[in-house]
């Protein structure tokens, strides 16, 4: 959870200006988490992650977010979640239960190493139906069907129409989610759940709507940022830097690049984000081998280059991560030039008398 007062009564106001007295039915919570995510429990409680306050330009932009979820509470699909999740956890629970319980039997019964390894897998083959009870009974918790996903967008859309809030906000945020998944390609995934629409899907119906509101003047509706107003994105500042650290430590480098890319649009310092960019590649090329850990080398040298090249400049540790590259690719003068410029911004570095070392063993 974000305590933060200031952040708190803003989304709670920004609720009610959308969806009007209805709001009093509901809570609205901020936490830290990476991820393009809110989501609606079956009590009127609704969390946004930092991951979606950190991609918003706008109020209205928040504004589709918001209704969206608060119509999954007034139509009860969380509810009619909820069902889903109590049917599926008892299933699975006593399947593994009847699992479990052959294997007890088989256990008790066995009177060969080969009966006893079998009432063994069969024990495990329990467990592991009850472990995946949880995760599946979790997901269906906050997940709804593709015609539950459809109401919730027009009865946003409604609110927001109604309220007099920029309704192209909502075309405007999911176009931003399906950039930065072209940017992520194959690494990149639409949805936990497939019975989810796409957001290729729900920009094509969103244009629809927005076109026939505004008398087909859709072009100009989707691209304008109307009477947009800022109460959320001033309090999102203090938090910005830590926030996309997180998006880093989980997103694929090239949806990271293009999440970190759009932020210089909120104050990133480009140096900044290049280098940022380059950590993610670094990161990635740990799990790595061959051709595809050279490639993850290559972007990450090329990140810390622009970094370096530009008008900021780049925080020193850009510097000797991007000499230890050079390292690993055998380029002895690169590799001393950066380390070089590391001590130089950092003469006291913790691991000064260590790169010294380094640099002397070249």
């Amino acid at each position: 959870m974000i305590s933060d007062e200031r952040l708190s009564e803003a989304l709670h106001t920004l609720t009610c200006k959308t969806v009007g007295r209805l709001c009093e039915n509901l809570r609205v919570y901020a936490v830290r988490a990476p991820g393009f995510n809110a989501f609606m429990m079956p009590n009127g409680a609704m969390f946004v992650q930092s991951g979606l306050l950190l991609r918003i330009s706008d109020d209205a932009e928040l504004a589709a977010v918001l209704g969206h979820e608060a119509s999954h509470f007034t139509r009860r699909h969380s509810v009619m979640s909820m069902r889903r999740w109590h049917r599926t956890a008892s299933g699975f629970a006593m399947a593994g239960a009847l699992v479990s319980a052959a294997g007890s039997v088989a256990s008790a019964s066995a009177t060969t190493y080969e009966g006893m390894a079998n009432a063994q897998n069969m024990s495990n083959t329990a467990m592991l139906m009850v472990q995946t009870a949880s995760v599946v009974a979790a997901f269906q918790l906050v997940a709804y069907d593709r015609s539950q996903e459809q109401e919730a967008d027009k009865d946003g859309f409604d609110w927001m129409r109604k309220n007099g809030l920029d309704v192209a906000g909502t075309h405007r945020i999911w176009k931003k989610l399906v950039d930065e998944q072209t940017a992520g390609g194959k690494e990149s995934g639409f949805s936990l759940l497939a019975t989810h629409p796409t957001p290729q899907e729900r920009l094509s119906y969103l244009s629809d709507m927005i076109k026939e509101s505004r008398a087909g003047a859709v072009d100009a509706a989707i691209t304008s940022q109307g009477e947009a107003t800022n109460t959320i994105r001033p309090l999102i500042d203090a938090y910005r830097n830590d926030w996309i650290v997180d998006e880093m430590e989980v997103q694929s480098p090239r949806q990271f690049a293009a999440i970190v890319s759009a932020q210089t649009e909120f104050g990133i310092i480009p140096g900044y984000a290049a280098y940022l960019e380059g950590k993610s590649w670094v990161s990635h090329a740990k799990s790595l081998t061959g051709r595809r850990l050279q490639e993850a080398l290559v972007h990450a040298a090329e990140a810390f280059e622009r970094g370096a090249k530009s008008e900021s400049g780049m925080p020193s540790e850009g510097y000797r991560d991007w000499a230890k590259i050079s390292m690993k690719q055998g380029e002895v003068e690169p590799a001393r030039r950066n380390f070089e410029k590391y001590l130089a911004l950092k003469p006291d570095a913790w691991d000064a008398d260590y790169i010294r070392r380094t640099m002397k063993s070249l």
